[in-house]
């Protein structure tokens, strides 16, 4: 079913820019990991490229710089964490590759290369209504609408149709809601006079292991069985939202898993799991707890202040 994407004239080229200029603003003397980098984002711009998704990025970059967040205002979840577009745009907060975290072109941009980017944003409730309202000023964007927990984009009239005849599920959604979170480490922040920047964190977030099972592992697992890939990456999407419970949808994907051997254990896990979520948004939801483990270490009178007024 195709979307009401909006797009604007130029975006593949903005938004080349911006990523080409944050390569060479990041990894200056970095010569090995700027070409590694250039690699994974002339594979995803291809996606780009072909689906006209430009905008898409640009709008959350907007969103985010436009508003001027800082790291601890927002969280992202969502195969976006593991898109080096997002963290060139400081859409994310660490580099895929560095993190080790391997792209699958299938998980990220679907087997044909058309899936939507998936990009949900949380953010501090302070700044919430500010974005919201950011939204109807966005390039291409005639209103966005809220709607349990996301924003229906209406694009602006054009040729091809008029806003109010387009069904609600044709709209393309942008994923924004509230994050406690966030307002508690932002207020944190705040409180003890001291932001903590990417870089004062990310040698200690690269020695945490979350030890959660994700669907990377739930998918290298199937292909290690001899799943073939199309098919693993199908279960694994099933596991991850949780349909494994619905035995019709199930059905089919059991299938598969029995047809190659897999473990009744490994069966049974895949049909109760209510989601599953990637490496790369692990990474970042592992963003928020290092740095509130940091201000509970280190200014305990004031998280433990903070904390009871917000109780």
């Amino acid at each position: 079913m195709i979307k009401y994407i909006v797009h604007i004239d130029g975006a593949e080229e903005r938004l080349s820019a911006l990523c080409e200029a944050s390569i060479k603003d990041k990894f200056q003397g970095g010569e090995s990991m700027a070409e590694r980098v250039k690699n994974r984002l002339d594979k995803e711009m291809e996606s780009v490229a072909k689906n006209k998704f430009a905008t898409i990025y640009l709008h959350h970059y907007d969103l985010i710089h436009d508003n001027q967040l800082i790291p601890s205002q927002y969280f992202v979840y969502g195969t976006a964490a593991s898109s080096v577009i997002c963290f060139l745009l400081g859409i994310t907060k660490e580099n895929p590759l560095d993190l080790q975290l391997p792209l699958y072109d299938e998980f990220f941009s679907g087997v044909e290369g058309t899936r939507e980017p998936e990009i949900g944003l949380e953010v501090d409730i302070r700044v919430y209504d500010k974005i919201i309202q950011l939204i109807n000023g966005l390039p291409g964007v005639q209103k966005g609408v809220p709607s349990y927990g996301r924003i229906l984009i209406i694009p602006k009239r054009n040729s091809e149709f008029e806003p109010c005849d387009i069904e609600e599920d044709l709209l393309y959604q942008y994923a924004i809601s509230v994050n406690s979170e966030c307002t508690f480490l932002a207020q944190l922040e705040e409180k003890t006079g001291v932001y903590l920047a990417d870089a004062d964190i990310g040698e200690t977030l690269r020695r945490v292991t979350s030890g959660r099972y994700c669907r990377e592992d739930l998918f290298e697992k199937l292909m290690e069985y001899g799943v073939e890939r199309k098919q693993a990456l199908h279960v694994s999407e099933v596991v991850k939202n949780g349909y494994g419970r619905n035995e019709i949808v199930f059905s089919k994907c059991e299938e598969i898993l029995r047809k190659h051997n897999i473990p009744e254990k490994m069966i049974e896990e895949c049909r109760k799991t209510k989601f599953l979520p990637s490496r790369a948004c692990v990474a970042e939801e592992e963003q928020i707890q290092v740095r509130l483990w940091y201000y509970k270490t280190n200014y305990p009178r004031e998280y433990e202040e903070l904390f009871a007024k917000l109780s």
